[in-house]
């Protein structure tokens, strides 16, 4: 296709969001071009990469070795995160940095993760900040301890071992959710500018 003189092209049927991110990676193309880089191919593939690359991911849990496994299973996903090794630190990334997700260990020194929850939370309502979405990691696979985790503000819940289908599918969970609460709002403000109530 590139060798016939095409820049990109999409599987029909196309959406609105994939037209604008071929549009703006066709854009960066064009730069690299002009400064002796080969453009790659722009394709739905190429934009579900880019996708994920525009995920920031923060990771809360002590364990090393448990940190290594979630960024290798990420990064074969296609994702890539930052770590840190408790809610202390989990609480200072957020204050320095947006994450679309943050998957936090529920058992960790200084501050573990119901107690960070419960003040990202609180943060969250007394300064207006919009909400993270927030999935519990955790050994214990016991019957109640997803509802503890959802009661203490956390969004979802994936048990160690974590398995790569596992973590992909709480990504998928998570970000759909946030896709949906974003549209119902957008659908809120027009209903209300219209004058009608929701």
């Amino acid at each position: 296709m590139k060798e016939i003189g095409f820049a990109a092209y999409l599987t029909k049927p196309v959406r609105s969001a994939q037209l604008f991110l071929c549009l703006a990676l066709d854009m960066g193309a064009d730069r690299m071009a002009s400064t002796g880089e080969g453009a790659p191919l722009i394709t739905r593939h190429l934009i579900e990469e880019q996708k994920k690359r525009n995920v920031h991911i923060l990771v809360a849990e002590d364990n090393v070795t448990n940190q290594k496994v979630v960024t290798k299973m990420l990064e074969k996903l296609g994702y890539r995160a930052d770590i840190v090794e408790n809610g202390k630190e989990a609480l200072n990334a957020l204050d320095g940095a947006t994450y679309d997700i943050v998957f936090m260990d529920v058992q960790m020194p200084e501050m573990d993760g119901f107690e960070a929850t419960a003040l990202v939370r609180e943060r969250e309502k007394q300064e207006g900040r919009g909400h993270v979405p927030i999935v519990a990691m955790t050994a214990h696979a016991m019957k109640g301890d997803r509802e503890r985790c959802i009661r203490a503000g956390m969004d979802d819940y994936i048990s160690k071992p974590i398995q790569p289908r596992d973590i992909a599918e709480a990504i998928r969970r998570t970000l759909l959710m946030t896709t949906l609460k974003g549209e119902l709002r957008k659908l809120q403000g027009l209903l209300s500018s219209s004058g009608i109530e929701a």
